[in-house]
């Protein structure tokens, strides 16, 4: 089999890897050379990472029309979707009894093999 020009290929494997956006590695590459502590730690390197982080969830929140304190990052999707599954039922439930306007939920219909 001939291989394909690179041109002609295309990437249908998005649940397990997506290109990142030209954008978006230009505005990581400061977390990658020099902003690259932990967030939860007290030395200069992590509060550094800590104010990138909370700017990065001031932008994702804008993005979407919620509070910072919405956003929750994790470091991948097993993670999140774990996250998600285990608290946005009581949560959804409580938020929706005090403004059932402003929720909004985010699932994906994809599942992981890990999460049955």
């Amino acid at each position: 089999m001939a291989s394909l020009n690179k041109a002609a290929q295309i990437y249908l494997d998005h649940g397990a890897t997506t290109p990142v956006d030209p954008a978006v590695v230009e505005a990581m590459i400061p977390c990658f050379s020099g902003t690259f502590g932990n967030a939860s730690s007290t030395h200069s390197f992590g509060q550094s990472a800590k104010v990138a982080l909370e700017a990065a969830r001031r932008q994702v929140a804008e993005l979407i029309g919620a509070e910072p304190g919405e956003i929750v990052f994790t470091c991948g999707g097993v993670s999140g979707q774990r996250s998600s599954r285990c608290s946005s039922r009581k949560n959804f439930t409580q938020r929706n009894i005090n403004n059932k306007f402003r929720n909004r939920m985010f699932n994906f219909i994809y599942k992981h093999t890990s999460l049955f």
